[in-house]
């Protein structure tokens, strides 16, 4: 690490700050990756719900 140091001039600091910001996007992408099935199923229940909806309006109570 020294002679990585010496050779770029950047401090310890940046590479550490460098490394963190790596991992932060790599979980942002993991969680952005998740969302996708999420946000599907939705979708597909909400146009399952609108369906349900429409054909409980044609049925009327028997009194």
């Amino acid at each position: 690490m020294k002679d990585k140091l010496e050779k770029t001039g950047h401090k310890r600091s940046f590479y550490k700050t460098r490394m963190l910001a790596v991992i932060f996007a790599l979980i942002i992408s993991l969680f952005a990756l998740a969302a996708i099935p999420v946000g599907i199923t939705y979708k597909l229940s909400a146009a399952k719900g609108n369906n349900s909806q429409s054909t409980s309006l044609n049925v009327t109570p028997s009194n």
